[in-house]
């Protein structure tokens, strides 16, 4: 095994220096504003300043850019499938260019073929609003602590529970029961097969609007 002790050379060393076997080096290495280290189409580059670039394969799969807006870029505007792996969970967070089983440029939460844009496999908690402009359909229950505010039409397999205002400018369409410890605000119909339970201290509104 060959060793190069650099302390040996002058500080400055021009040209190219090829070493067969092992490098050690005590202390750090600087490089020139145009340097690459790799081999052939796979290689990291530091080519601009405050700017590293990882490639493979004659592609650059990933962007680490302190300037500007200190951006961490994975891809380059081609196909690319970016995934955290976890213990015991292979795809923990899945950003997914080609999906021939799901949908194209979509990201998905512990599953691999997203069916939606944004697919959750498990609980979804959300601190604040949830708003929706369009329809927001639920096999399960459906649970909120705060408001719930729906621009379109709520068609619901389980039952709704929440412990404040419920305001929805569509129709309501449940199988299930709707309980509620706030107001039933709809500008459009309410349909339900199962049971509505509001507990407040004033009058419930409803108001129809269709």
């Amino acid at each position: 095994m060959a060793y190069i002790g650099l302390k040996q050379l002058d500080p400055t060393l021009t040209g190219s220096m090829k070493v067969s076997g092992s490098l050690e080096v005590t202390g750090s290495i600087g490089l020139t504003p145009v340097s690459t280290i790799g081999v052939g189409d796979t290689y990291i580059d530091y080519t601009q300043d405050d700017e590293i670039n990882f490639w493979a394969g004659g592609e650059r799969l990933l962007k680490l850019d302190e300037a500007g807006d200190d951006e961490v870029v994975v891809g380059d505007s081609g196909h690319v499938n970016f995934r955290v792996a976890t213990s015991g969970v292979g795809y923990n967070f899945y950003v997914k260019s080609d999906n021939a089983g799901g949908v194209d440029n979509s990201v998905g939460i512990r599953n691999s073929s997203p069916q939606s844009v944004l697919d959750v496999t498990g609980d979804l908690k959300v601190s604040s609003h949830v708003t929706a402009s369009s329809n927001i359909s639920a096999s399960g229950d459906l649970s909120a602590t705060g408001n719930l505010d729906i621009d379109g039409t709520s068609n619901l397999a389980g039952d709704v529970t929440l412990q404040n205002d419920l305001a929805v400018t569509g129709h309501i369409t449940a199988s299930g029961n709707i309980s509620a410890s706030g107001d039933i605000r709809a500008d459009g119909r309410i349909y339900e097969q199962g049971t509505s339970v509001v507990d407040h201290a004033t009058a419930m509104a409803i108001v129809f609007g269709g």
